[in-house]
């Protein structure tokens, strides 16, 4: 089972791209499960649980706090009830906006010895106006981040989006960027960039 922690701040469009991630994933399996997701949230409700689960995908929910601090004993444990149970081509854990995908991915690494490749997604359309005032959170969700996705590209100019490819080597100048549109799809080589596949 592969495992793609999905991590982003607020608003940054995670369960859009998540929903059309999946879809490319399963029309290339012949697994009847061949995903499953593990949405981390903060509040006592899960927020996007109905949206992804009237797709026909399976999702587990871990709610009240972070998955990477308050809840970090219940991740490994979650995760390994999906693979027992579900047995899919992927896990994707859906981290809430506040979540560190590193601190998660770690955490897996020493309880069950997996590597967690991590997406994380940065909003081109309100980048110019979170970098200063979130800087922090920002610089500790792309730290060790495997792709970035430039995502909402289609909200702003090519300027603009210049301007966030330029501003994000201060925080992580090695992880790999695609540009994506998450609302209007994610086409084939998008899907294998996020996860790390050979587009062929």
């Amino acid at each position: 089972m592969k495992i793609l922690i999905l991590g982003g701040f607020l608003g940054s469009g995670k369960t859009t791209l998540l929903l059309k991630l999946i879809e490319g994933v399963r029309q290339g399996s012949n697994k009847e499960m061949p995903v499953a997701i593990l949405e981390n949230e903060i509040g006592s409700v899960g927020i996007d649980d109905d949206l992804i689960s009237a797709q026909g995908y399976q999702v587990s929910t871990m709610l009240s706090g972070c998955a990477c601090c308050t809840l970090a004993g219940e991740l490994p444990e979650a995760v390994m009830g999906i693979e027992r149970d579900l047995d899919p081509d992927l896990l994707v854990i859906e981290a809430t906006g506040l979540a560190v995908p590193s601190v998660m991915a770690d955490n897996l690494h020493k309880t069950m010895g997996v590597q967690a490749r991590i997406c994380v997604l940065v909003d081109a359309s309100r980048w110019r106006r979170m970098q200063v005032p979130l800087e922090v959170i920002l610089r500790q969700q792309l730290r060790g981040c495997d792709v970035i996705c430039l995502n909402k590209a289609d909200l702003v100019d090519e300027a603009e989006l210049a301007y966030v490819g330029e501003t994000l080597n201060a925080y992580d100048e090695s992880a790999p960027r695609i540009v994506t549109k998450a609302a209007e799809g994610l086409p084939a080589e998008a899907v294998a960039a996020i996860l790390g596949q050979d587009a062929s």
